[in-house]
């Protein structure tokens, strides 16, 4: 058939035979379909094309699998998906997974988990979720100055880590020191090094070796700079990247925070240094559910160990901080079911002071305990009577079940917490 499209001349080639009349008149050998060209819209729609979601959680798997490392942005999830996906609440939770603490039965959310999990997790409060792209968590990321995203050299930096695990990891184990050197060796892009946390450990490394008096290495790439000034110089990187929400690990902004105590960031209490990191650590925590069991959660061990010790080294930093300042104490124990620590917990920090970790948490539980009941604000004398009898009953246990050269005073040059904490026996 061929017509021109001004003419709308109805094609005969059905009755007539090929080719038509109307080519026929024209000269033309053949017919000659009409092709209309397309709009400017009609191109644009054909240009989107929506994908349709598979209903199959293994093939919707597959399929994120085998899409673009370009499309770094995963697709915005909401609490929503916890509940109508089984795949994701019954998903390990790995090194880069996202996790949702359902919180207590009062909660509502936690309520209609409740309602569609298997009954086998009912003693889970940790679910994993979806992931969510970077620009819905972080905070104006392209005002961050490239300063905060370097590194020092490489010597520097090496001796700097071993004088933060040889002498304070040991007794504060907020680090698994296993995990973090394959990480730091690595360069594993599903296992990556976290900046905010390695700055964070680098300054505590200068508290080290400050307090020794020593200084850097003309070797060592310090470009000169004096130890004070390259803590100054971690303090403000690691601050800079915890403020813009940098990473998405929430555990990492737990141990950032209480490293970031060993600093002293001028004269202010409250607004800054160890109280206000101290209160920064132990609301992200419990907002993560970290005061609540993971025994039955999909964790990884090497997390549910870490969280374990983070729980209780956040707990030590707020009874001695809370009794410096003679302040109320925020964790309280009775709302924990965090079990007590064992020596299984510190697989993954060599040379880990088990004994003193162990001790010195029982100990601030007693003082706690003897603070919220000894020093309430309404409590009578009655009872301020008992509650120091409890407190001396309690120590005087303490005393004797200590394992043998557990109670020798603190070394020189050991934190003021440590040292304050063995003043409060």
């Amino acid at each position: 058939m061929w017509r021109r499209e001004e003419s709308r001349v109805r094609c005969d080639v059905v009755d007539k035979g090929s080719p038509c009349s109307n080519c026929r008149v024209h000269g033309q050998p053949n017919c000659q379909v009409y092709q209309k060209s397309k709009t400017r819209s009609a191109r644009a729609r054909g240009a989107h094309v929506v994908a349709i979601a598979p209903k199959d959680p293994e093939a919707a798997a597959a399929a994120a699998g085998t899409s673009s490392a370009q499309d770094e942005e995963h697709e915005p999830g909401n609490l929503a998906d916890l509940i109508y996906r089984q795949d994701l609440r019954d998903a390990e939770l790995g090194q880069l997974g996202r996790m949702c603490f359902i919180g207590s039965d009062v909660s509502n959310f936690g309520y209609l988990v409740r309602q569609v999990a298997q009954p086998q997790r009912r003693d889970a409060f940790h679910f994993g979720s979806r992931q969510f792209a970077r620009r819905h968590t972080a905070h104006e990321l392209q005002r961050v100055p490239p300063e905060a995203l370097t590194r020092c050299a490489a010597p520097l930096e090496r001796r700097l880590l071993r004088a933060y695990f040889d002498r304070v990891n040991p007794g504060w184990p907020i680090v698994d020191e296993e995990h973090f050197m394959a990480q730091y060796r690595g360069g594993d892009p599903r296992n990556p090094l976290m900046l905010p946390l390695l700055n964070a450990m680098l300054l505590v490394g200068v508290h080290v070796l400050r307090a020794r008096g020593e200084e850097a290495g003309e070797g060592e790439g310090g470009g000169g700079e004096k130890l004070a000034q390259l803590q100054r110089t971690f303090f403000r990187r690691a601050k800079t990247l915890i403020d813009c929400r940098f990473e998405q690990d929430r555990t990492m902004y737990v141990q950032v925070a209480l490293l970031m105590t060993w600093y002293s960031d001028g004269h202010e209490e409250i607004v800054a240094n160890a109280w206000h990191w101290i209160g920064f650590a132990i609301r992200i925590a419990i907002g993560h559910g970290m005061h609540r069991d993971a025994t039955h959660s999909k964790m990884l061990p090497v997390h549910r160990r870490l969280w374990t010790r983070l729980w209780w080294i956040l707990f030590q930093f707020d009874t001695a901080v809370s009794a410096a300042y003679g302040r109320p104490q925020i964790l309280n124990l009775d709302e924990s079911d965090v079990p007590e620590l064992e020596p299984a917990h510190f697989q993954g920090v060599p040379n880990a002071q088990v004994d003193f970790a162990m001790q010195h948490a029982k100990l601030c539980a007693i003082f706690a305990s003897a603070m919220r009941s000894r020093w309430a604000l309404r409590s009578s004398t009655h009872d301020r009577v008992a509650a120091s009898r409890r407190a001396d009953d309690a120590l005087a246990a303490f005393l004797v079940q200590l394992p043998p050269g557990s109670g020798r005073p603190p070394r020189r040059g050991a934190s003021p917490r440590r040292r304050g904490a063995q003043r409060c026996t």
